[in-house]
């Protein structure tokens, strides 16, 4: 079990780094423009989206067998030149892999930053 949830961890955070800086920030800024839409955490400054077997996109890899959903989030972890204005330094994607779908602890998470260039 164990194994197969690092293996699609890894694999998730794979096709995150694969979108690039640009295409995290275009998940972040205007969340509801992809299929899946991702949603915005209130005042948070997060943007997530749930992965579910009949969810998932098209390029993902399917969830581990034991595990029933996935939440993915998006948000900045700094800000640059904010001396005259700010700009998005550096995404933080976070992942993290639940046995159940009604779960809310964990089994399994990881994260990754990427910075603008």
């Amino acid at each position: 079990m164990k194994t197969a949830a690092t293996e699609w961890i890894q694999s998730e955070i794979e096709y995150l780094r694969s979108l690039g800086f640009p295409g995290l920030a275009s998940r972040y800024f205007r969340p509801t423009s992809f299929t899946p839409a991702y949603t915005a955490e209130g005042t948070a400054g997060i943007v997530y989206r749930d992965v579910t077997p009949g969810s998932k996109a098209p390029a993902e890899q399917p969830l581990p067998p034991d595990c029933k959903r996935a939440r993915v989030t998006i948000s900045v972890e700094s800000l640059d030149d904010c001396a005259t204005a700010c700009d998005v330094g550096i995404l933080a994607a976070g992942v993290e892999l639940f046995r159940l779908t009604g779960d809310t602890v964990p089994f399994l998470t990881s994260q990754v930053s990427l910075v603008r260039r």
